[in-house]
């Protein structure tokens, strides 16, 4: 039977990105006993978010495998859009985001359908299809009244407005969400805006 540090060490199979897992994964989530699956699937969830900003590849791997214990578990799809985003992955980040989208709404959770549509608009800045990406921040916005994540479409809508050469609006909306960042000592997040 599979434990979390044999997923640990599978996970460095993983290539980046992928759809496909190696047969050793899919072989040893067989493995897995039903009771143990969500503590499994939520300490994967867990790694990729410790691991995303030293190691987005390895976050990568551990989101992929949690979201291949179970197609319905939003957290683990919004992990893979996460990875996906930081390694460049973009068109995959927005063709995956309605869904996690739609896998939070279902589960009621309106702030992390909110968190999705804010992954999927930074995504769509990449691409360079800027009103998707309003459209996305404008669905993320009217979804929650969390600070938080008003303040991570401002820091997107800043990096719309500095393409689109309105350079005081950028500036105004990144001061805004690096006061938001500040105050709930999110100082990765201060340091990117």
């Amino acid at each position: 039977m599979p434990t979390l540090p044999d997923f640990e060490a599978l996970a460095r199979l993983v290539p980046s990105p992928s759809y496909e897992l190696p047969p050793a994964i899919l072989s040893a989530r067989q493995h897995i006993p039903p009771n143990k699956l969500e503590d499994t699937r939520a300490r994967l969830v867990e790694w990729s978010r410790a691991s995303l900003d030293q190691t987005p590849r390895q976050a990568y791997a551990f989101a992929r495998i949690a979201a291949e214990l179970g197609r319905t578990h939003a957290e683990a799809e919004f992990a893979l859009l996460r990875a996906l985003n930081r390694l460049g992955e973009f068109r995959a980040v927005v063709s995956h985001a309605p869904s996690t989208v739609v896998q939070f709404a279902a589960s009621g959770d309106i702030e992390g359908a909110a968190s999705a549509w804010c992954e999927s608009a930074w995504a769509y800045t990449f691409i360079g299809d800027l009103q998707p990406a309003l459209d996305a921040i404008a669905h993320a916005r009217a979804a929650t009244s969390s600070s938080l994540i008003h303040a991570r479409c401002d820091w997107v809508h800043a990096r719309i407005l500095r393409d689109q050469s309105h350079y005081a609006d950028a500036l105004a909306r990144l001061e805004q969400a690096r006061e938001r960042f500040q105050a709930d000592q999110m100082h990765v997040e201060v340091l990117r805006c």
